[in-house]
């Protein structure tokens, strides 16, 4: 819903911090994790090991 040029520059603001994010966490390898109580699968950030949790 975002006019192209606002669209392009949020992309390339997000990409950098997955990228940031991505690289100072690791995937968490239990499958238990990656669902919630009622089977729905968490979003990706959600899956991820980081320091404080």
């Amino acid at each position: 819903m975002l006019p192209l040029p606002a669209r392009a520059e949020l992309r390339r603001l997000l990409t950098g911090l997955d990228a940031e994010f991505r690289s100072r966490t690791l995937h968490d390898p239990d499958p238990s994790h990656w669902v919630d109580w009622s089977g729905n699968p968490y979003r990706w950030w959600h899956r991820r090991l980081y320091e404080g949790v």
